[in-house]
């Protein structure tokens, strides 16, 4: 299966973290095809936590009235900075990126880590919308099994009341 990228490009490296730099080629270090290599290598990065979190990325479109755009913006991102951290590093031959980028990506991170599929803006979990309290339990895997968890709270309204 081959990675999704989100459209990044070497030039979309380029134009976000070495504008004044000449564009990758096949004469600059690091060359566009390895800058390519940085750029699928942190998008399988984050392919891979996302799935640990229950999403695939295949999922994910640049249809602002379809599914998840805000994701999609978010994944970009956080390719773009990864893959320009590593296009420096190996500019300067190893060693360490500036500090705003590398934080970035650590801020990246651990907003995934904290807030999970939320962190993305507009969390893709749960597919359907919650028809009341029974399917948010069940969408969400909430339910204990202990009926001592169970309420006898009796709502003073319910969802197919009228008013």
């Amino acid at each position: 299966m081959a990675v999704a990228v989100f459209g990044i490009a070497h030039s979309d490296v380029k134009a976000h973290y070495f504008p004044s730099l000449a564009a990758f080629a096949s004469g600059t270090n690091p060359t566009s095809t390895a800058v390519g290599e940085m750029i699928t290598d942190a998008a399988a990065v984050i392919g891979a936590r996302l799935a640990r979190l229950g999403l695939a990325v295949a999922t994910v479109s640049t249809d602002a009235g379809a599914t998840y755009p805000l994701a999609y913006a978010w994944i970009r991102k956080y390719i773009r900075t990864a893959a320009g951290i590593a296009a420096f590093r190996a500019m300067m031959g190893a060693g360490a990126a500036p500090k705003e980028w590398t934080d970035e990506l650590v801020r990246l991170e651990a907003e995934l880590e904290e807030s999970g599929l939320t962190a993305l803006g507009d969390a893709p979990e749960p597919a359907q919308d919650a028809q009341g309290p029974r399917t948010h339990i069940e969408n969400h895997s909430l339910d204990t099994g202990d009926e001592d968890d169970i309420s006898d709270a009796i709502p003073p309204f319910r969802m197919n009341d009228e008013l």
